[in-house]
């Protein structure tokens, strides 16, 4: 029986395949912070990128990552690749429109 359960665990990967949740934010949100954090889960033996950018999960395979959003629509694909090379990818747009007392604070940041 302890044999039948570990085969299962070492063999899970590999039968049910990589798979990512997005925990926040909500895919086309839109949100008045420039400031965002994705929050996530995938696999614990994966790796995950954020556009591009490597993102270190924790045990349980839970990410965090904090990224400045540009003025109107952004595009963030998160990519997992598994031990076998099997990937799953998604896409979240958000839109950043600041308050309109926010104005001000986002002409001096770009200045």
């Amino acid at each position: 029986m302890v044999t039948l359960v570990f085969a299962y665990f070492k063999a899970h990967d590999l039968l049910f395949g990589v798979s990512i949740a997005i925990e926040s934010p909500k895919n086309g949100e839109t949100l008045s912070s420039a400031f965002v954090t994705i929050i996530g889960t995938a696999p614990g033996n994966t790796m995950v990128t954020l556009n591009g950018a490597k993102v270190l999960t924790d045990a349980a395979g839970r990410f965090e990552k904090e990224l400045l959003l540009g003025l109107g629509y952004n595009v963030i694909e998160i990519k997992v690749l598994d031990r076998f090379n099997r990937a799953e990818s998604k896409t979240l747009e958000l839109v950043y429109k600041p308050r309109e007392n926010n104005i001000e604070e986002v002409a001096l940041l770009g200045n």
